[in-house]
């Protein structure tokens, strides 16, 4: 098994962990309903100390559908772009957009009472692959083909967000579950941030000369 199909099975791990925890808890709130009322982002909640919900708040849903619809995008999100990051930069990725989700929806946007979902972290990991894949070097032949999609991808992505800008996601209007577009779009900026240091961190790894033997 060569290095990148390794590295595409320790990644899609982490996916694969996040698909069962998110249908577990999913499981969980539809067996008792209160539960979801424990976990999902509440400011007066995290007022009073709940901190764990900056945490849960992503991995739990509002509804079978909400939970249905991410799961989804999670798996098609994963397969695409599980072989372009490691396991340690995709998890450093997800830190990272859980705290600049948190941290914007708490200084910023003090109208959201409520959050949950994995929306805002796949906005970060589709933000961050689409921009590997337009900036990371590689074969000539590969690289033209991936820029040409980086482009695509994030165009689509800047199109979708400018849509959302009025706070509503009108394609969803019918799911049953308020969608709160400011982690949308605080995910993806997290994740195009994210990605511009893993370039940097890769391109001077790949530089760095090599040990000499002894």
């Amino acid at each position: 098994m060569n290095h990148d199909a390794v590295r595409a099975m320790r990644t899609r791990r982490v996916l694969v962990v996040l698909a069962l925890v998110c249908t577990a808890l999913a499981i969980l709130c539809a067996m008792l309903p209160h539960a979801r009322e424990w976990l999902d982002y509440d400011r007066e909640a995290l007022a009073r100390g709940e901190v764990w919900r900056l945490a849960t708040a992503h991995l739990v849903h509002l509804s079978a559908a909400h939970a249905a619809l991410d799961i989804t995008a999670l798996l098609l999100v994963g397969w695409i772009f599980g072989p372009y990051l490691q396991t340690r930069e995709l998890v450093g990725l997800l830190v990272v957009a859980i705290i600049v989700i948190d941290a914007s929806l708490w200084c910023l946007h003090p109208e959201v009472d409520h959050y949950a979902g994995l929306s805002g972290l796949l906005h970060a990991w589709f933000a961050a692959c689409a921009t590997l894949w337009l900036l990371s070097a590689a074969p000539q032949a590969t690289r033209i083909s991936r820029r040409a999609w980086g482009v695509a991808l994030l165009t689509g992505l800047a199109v979708k967000l400018a849509l959302e800008s009025g706070g509503h996601a009108f394609w969803l209007a019918d799911a049953g579950f308020h969608v709160v577009t400011a982690a949308h779009r605080w995910g993806a900026a997290a994740g195009f941030a994210c990605a511009i240091v893993i370039i940097v961190i890769r391109r001077r790894l790949f530089a760095a000369p090599a040990s000499p033997r002894r």
